[in-house]
């Protein structure tokens, strides 16, 4: 604000700001922010002192052996929501699997680079599944009713999608008819942390990689005079000490029932608000075969 003043024994005029406030008001303005804004740095500093999560996966690089045993089975609306009896007898990986059941196989992990089919050599690798092998694998060791012949898939093109070819031939060399399924990944994710573990008697710390992984599938069998759609989710937490040869983990299996309208199965899917109708439990030991042979230590 500017004020004018004229006095009447001079031709000058004074021209006084009176804008300019005292130095207190300064001070005080200073003072109130600096009492307001100290517990936002106390946050901001405990922040960013707040260890970082370890965001590889690479201890599971390279081959292993795998046993799962099914801990339990649960139905949580009832076996009348249950899609098939077979998923209520058995599994989605074995018809007359029951709990207290274990079974041995091979699975192996390499490195991918890749993103979105674009090769990334500078950028942080990656542990992808052999989902060629890995199919095979669990297919043989849980005896299932028909064998995969072959596994079409290509990862630099669309890691999400594989088609599985059958045998036309049963075990009892009876034709079966030609059947495939091809699956869809329509959800993945990851998390990954570092906890250390300090052992009391010994004075030691050791460090435990926990790694888990989330992945949302849809399968579409293809059978002669009939087509079967399946949704299911596998949740895997794996525990890994550092330096050792070993991975402890645990798994669930959880089956949901497929939104059709115009089924039976629609009507109860509509009933359970999508949510899983089946879910299987399986405690799993790996044990590391070789960390880098058969060409697993990288999937092109």
């Amino acid at each position: 604000m500017t004020t004018w003043s004229y006095q009447h024994n001079s031709s000058i005029h004074l021209i006084t700001f009176l804008a300019i406030p005292p130095l207190s008001l300064f001070f005080s303005i200073y003072l109130s922010l600096c009492i307001f804004l100290v517990p936002y740095y106390f946050i901001l500093w405990y922040l960013i002192r707040i260890p970082k999560k370890n965001k590889s996966d690479a201890f599971l690089s390279g081959a292993w052996k795998v046993t799962a045993t099914l801990r339990r089975k649960t139905f949580p609306y009832g076996i009348n929501y249950v899609p098939s009896k077979s998923l209520y007898e058995g599994s989605p990986r074995k018809r007359n699997e029951v709990p207290g059941d274990v079974t041995t196989y091979q699975v192996r992990y390499g490195e991918n680079r890749r993103k979105n089919g674009i090769q990334q050599d500078n950028t942080p690798t990656k542990i992808s599944s052999d989902r060629t092998y890995n199919a095979k694998s669990l297919n043989a060791a849980y005896d299932q009713f028909s064998t995969i012949d072959e596994v079409q898939w290509d990862p630099k093109k669309d890691p999400t999608r594989l088609t599985l070819n059958y045998s036309t031939l049963g075990k009892d060399l009876q034709p079966l008819g030609k059947k495939k399924t091809d699956v869809y990944i329509t959800a993945r994710k990851s998390e990954s942390s570092q906890v250390v573990d300090s052992d009391t008697n010994t004075n030691i710390n050791t460090s435990t990689q926990i790694f888990c992984a989330a992945e949302r599938v849809r399968s579409v069998t293809s059978l002669p005079g009939n087509v079967i759609v399946t949704d299911t989710e596998t949740i895997t937490e794996f525990h890994h000490r550092v330096n050792d040869t070993t991975v402890q983990a645990i798994s669930r299996i959880a089956v949901y029932l497929t939104p059709n309208p115009n089924s039976k199965e629609g009507i109860l899917w509509q009933d359970v608000n999508g949510k899983a109708v089946a879910l299987y439990d399986y405690d799993i030991d790996l044990e590391r075969v070789y960390p880098d042979s058969l060409g697993c230590n990288r999937i092109q």
